[in-house]
């Protein structure tokens, strides 16, 4: 992981965990596969990567249905 990915996703989750949004772990892999995705596009700005990543990820957990733990689907 190079120095880019690793500070912008630190950014990121430290961001929604300081916020009470969600914990750093549950976070972990969707933003860290946003960001490597914003960086394959030519994106160099570590807050930009990481505002891009933390807005995708409220969005994200905004639009996930909700599951019943211990309810069949």
């Amino acid at each position: 992981m190079d120095a880019l990915h690793e500070q912008s996703v630190k950014i990121a989750l430290d961001y929604l965990e300081r916020t009470g949004v969600c914990a750093a772990d549950a976070a972990f892999d969707y933003v860290g596969r946003h960001v490597a995705y914003q960086i394959e596009q030519g994106e160099g700005s570590r807050l930009k990567l990481s505002n891009r990543a933390i807005s995708a990820f409220m969005r994200h957990r905004d639009n996930a249905p909700l599951r019943v733990i211990g309810q069949s689907s």
